[in-house]
């Protein structure tokens, strides 16, 4: 099963920007991800194509994926 880490933040006009992160460890912490994240917005490490920066941190969660064949 493939799984992919994502981060969603806030921007100021209301929108948002998500990063994903492929094959995030199994044992990867909602802290450790949120105060990371945190880190981002704090340092304006991000900008949208608008040129705005994140002002927070909308959703943090881990997208799972299984491809089953057909018989």
């Amino acid at each position: 099963m493939e799984s992919t880490l994502k981060i969603v933040f806030e921007l100021p006009n209301n929108k948002k920007l998500t990063v994903s992160l492929a094959a995030p460890a199994s044992d990867i912490k909602r802290s450790e991800v949120e105060a990371l994240a945190n880190d981002m917005v704090a340092k304006k490490f991000l900008v949208a194509k608008d040129g705005s920066t994140p002002v927070g941190v909308k959703e943090l969660y881990v997208h799972s994926v299984e491809d089953k064949a057909l018989a």
